[in-house]
């Protein structure tokens, strides 16, 4: 019904990754629970943990539900060649 994936730096930096419900079940919470758990499994073993989406994700999803703060990052386009 749903999956996250929480990726670690092995210092202070989780990475929340690939977060999914099946269509069938979005809109019930079951988002925002696995995204709940995964904040609750990463405190006390690191400081930060970052999440990428797109604005309407980012915007209604992880910051209204989940409680993330937006934060300037950068992103590499690897098919474009070189720098």
């Amino acid at each position: 019904m749903g999956f996250v994936n929480v990726a670690w730096d092995g210092d202070v930096h989780f990475f929340l990754l690939d977060t999914t419900v099946h269509p069938d079940r979005q809109r019930e919470g079951i988002g925002q629970r696995l995204v709940e758990e995964a904040i609750d499994a990463c405190r006390g073993h690191g400081e930060w943990l970052h999440v990428d989406a797109d604005e309407a994700l980012m915007t209604g999803f992880y910051e209204q539900r989940c409680g993330f703060d937006r934060a300037a990052g950068g992103v590499l386009d690897l098919t474009r060649g070189s720098v």
